[in-house]
């Protein structure tokens, strides 16, 4: 098992809103590298899954601003989440964007 933490605003099929260009940038070129790296593990036998996962909004200094428009949790219950989601996945998974609730992500 191999995660990395992204965030869903470097979906790109999910930007709606614009904005925040150096901070999408950045987790669309780590969703990229984490894609490439589970195309090249799945072709390894009993490969790893590897997989992106979006943390939610989580209460932090960086997303205080924002806590009032999305619903948002405390770095342990988004860490518990992360937990239960990644206890779940399998081989076939690998390659996925996941949301902190197992919901897929379009890249």
């Amino acid at each position: 098992m191999a995660a990395t933490l992204s965030a869903m605003v470097g979906s790109i099929a999910d930007n709606a809103l614009g904005g925040w260009y150096s901070y999408r940038m950045s987790k669309a070129a780590l969703n990229m590298g984490l894609r490439n790296a589970a195309i090249e593990c799945a072709r390894l036998r009993d490969g790893p899954c590897v997989v992106a996962i979006h943390p939610g909004t989580t209460l932090t200094p960086l997303s205080e601003p924002f806590v009032r428009r999305h619903s948002h949790r405390t770095p342990a219950e988004s860490a518990e989440h992360i937990l239960q989601v990644l206890a779940g996945l399998s081989a076939e998974d690998t390659g996925k964007f996941l949301n902190w609730d197992g919901r897929e992500i379009p890249w």
